[in-house]
């Protein structure tokens, strides 16, 4: 799987799932869930549980969670054969220092939150 094969909405999810990834968080205590955001709308969200603490971070609105969620296993499942330079270009893409920041103030600080 390349670069071009990953639907947006799931780059964002490998992006910040590579970032939680550099940061040392296990592969296992990420994944993607479907909810509501703040404002009603259905989205799709990076959730990280560890230490009985959990973190989500909102990836963007998704409509049909049952589509994605095929989809977000394919990826899952090809994971191992995404070139790096791939998987480094959609971190980069996915970067944002101040939510990093605040990611990692908020879970030393043991809030459970969502970010944007």
């Amino acid at each position: 799987m390349t670069y071009d094969e990953i639907p947006p909405l799931l780059r964002a999810y490998v992006g910040n799932r590579e970032g939680f990834r550099k940061l040392g968080f296990s592969a296992d205590d990420l994944f993607l869930q479907f909810s509501k955001n703040g404002f009603g709308v259905p989205s799709a969200f990076l959730v990280l549980r560890t230490q009985r603490k959990s973190f989500s971070i909102e990836l963007g609105p998704c409509l049909n969670a049952q589509d994605t969620a095929v989809e977000y296993v394919c990826v899952c499942e090809a994971m191992e054969r995404i070139p790096q330079a791939d998987l480094d270009r959609i971190w980069h893409e996915s970067l944002d220092i101040a939510v990093v920041a605040r990611l990692v103030e908020k879970f030393e600080l043991g809030v459970n939150t969502v970010l944007r």
